[in-house]
């Protein structure tokens, strides 16, 4: 619901795919813009180290065929803003729990697991809406 409520907030604020193609959040835009603003504080620090280590970061199923996939750890690449890493981890983790299913993951069973990835996902969204006041007074008072 939450990560719903910020694409919500992103397409209301013109961070919305081109003319012509179908509605959804330009996210490679809303980084673009706050890259360089974005700041891992003291109350993020602990959900952004875990979507964005090696060790606990969301899985990404990878094709090994025409017809079959396989899980794998996301690569982290450690020169990136942090800002893309951070929505990187977050559209894996509603993507594995809500759309794809994490069917086949080791990690499919751990509930534990999936309520930090949910938890922690939720609390960088939280603290991404704060980079754009449109953004923030739309998810807060529109979503």
């Amino acid at each position: 619901m939450v990560f719903s409520r910020f694409e919500f907030a992103l397409k209301e604020t013109g961070y919305i795919s081109a003319p012509g193609s179908n509605a959804s959040p330009d996210w490679n835009r809303f980084v673009s813009a706050y890259k360089e603003n974005f700041d891992v504080t003291s109350d993020i620090v602990e959900s952004y180290k875990y979507l964005t280590n090696e060790a606990t970061a969301p899985n990404r199923q990878k094709v090994i065929s025409d017809s079959s996939y396989e899980w794998k750890p996301q690569s982290i690449n450690v020169n990136a803003p942090k800002l893309v890493l951070a929505v990187d981890s977050i559209k894996l983790v509603r993507n594995n729990l809500f759309h794809g299913g994490k069917y086949g993951d080791e990690t499919w069973g751990d509930y534990e697991r999936n309520i930090h990835l949910m938890s922690h996902s939720i609390s960088l969204l939280f603290a991404m809406k704060e980079l754009d006041s449109d953004i923030a007074a739309i998810f807060e008072n529109f979503a």
